[in-house]
């Protein structure tokens, strides 16, 4: 999932997650795939992995969060929908 996430293809995200990929899965790296898309700007899928309840608060081995991968990358977009979700929930 975490290759769907890096090349933005949230065709594929959805269908990977509706048949029961784990959201929040990690590599080796720690990355997770919601980090990978916040860090690349794609905010389709970013909305589609909170939706499926990956963790916007999961952080990698170096300590960064989707929220500071997001910033770190100027990803206002990004930073948007993951504010509006925290908020929201």
């Amino acid at each position: 999932m975490n290759f769907a996430a890096w090349q933005g293809n949230h065709d594929v995200m959805q269908i990977l997650l509706y048949y029961g990929a784990v959201p929040d899965h990690a590599c080796k790296q720690g990355a997770t795939a919601l980090g990978i898309s916040a860090q690349e700007g794609h905010e389709e899928c970013v909305s589609i992995l909170l939706q499926y309840s990956a963790n916007p608060m999961k952080a990698d081995h170096c300590g960064r969060t989707p929220f500071k991968l997001a910033a770190k990358s100027n990803r206002t977009g990004v930073l948007k929908v993951l504010e509006s979700f925290v908020k929201s929930n």
